[in-house]
């Protein structure tokens, strides 16, 4: 009994841990770092060197890297076989769902999302053009962490953070359901 409890009481632990854990975006195109992080349980991440593009992915001490290449691959080898095997289709009634309801479901998770940085750094190659923009993205600007910049040092970048967690998603699509 003492071993059922204890298994029960980790099972929901782990579950309660998996709800609360943030998830993270991130995209830095200064370092070129692009993944999504759970903490404490894994991450992806999309490397790209001159050679290739590659996905590393890594989930507690297991690590794999997946080229592009064989994901493509993939792709051709089930639509070659979607091919084979057409099943012809028999007119059912479909449940009606409204567009507007669906949109709203996604609009309510989307508002689940917080995102913790957003910079964004322009160069236009037209000096006349930034001197023109500066004043307009001063007013757009709220504060360090998020904010659209104009430079004359010939450098676009790209800096967004974005996090949310597991039980607050949930939450968003059953929340006026």
């Amino acid at each position: 009994m003492i071993v059922v409890c204890t298994i029960l009481i980790l099972l929901f632990s782990f579950l309660i841990w998996l709800l609360i854990t943030p998830i993270r975006l991130i995209i830095d195109s200064s370092q070129n770092k692009y993944f999504i992080q759970w903490i404490g349980l894994g991450r992806i991440a999309l490397i790209a060197t001159k050679e290739e593009w590659f996905f590393r992915l890594k989930i507690g001490f297991w690590k794999k890297k997946i080229g592009f290449q064989s994901i493509v691959d993939e792709w051709t080898k089930e639509d070659k076989t979607k091919e084979d095997k057409k099943i012809p289709t028999t007119n059912k009634k479909k449940k009606k769902s409204s567009f507007f309801k669906s949109m709203e479901k996604v609009r309510q998770v989307l508002k689940s999302f917080n995102v913790k940085t957003f910079k964004v750094d322009i160069d236009t190659d037209n000096y006349y053009l930034n001197a023109l923009l500066i004043p307009a993205f001063q007013v757009l600007n709220k504060n360090n962490q998020h904010r659209i910049a104009i430079n004359f040092r010939n450098q676009n970048n790209v800096l967004v953070n974005i996090e949310n967690r597991l039980i607050k998603i949930i939450y968003s699509i059953l929340a006026k359901s």
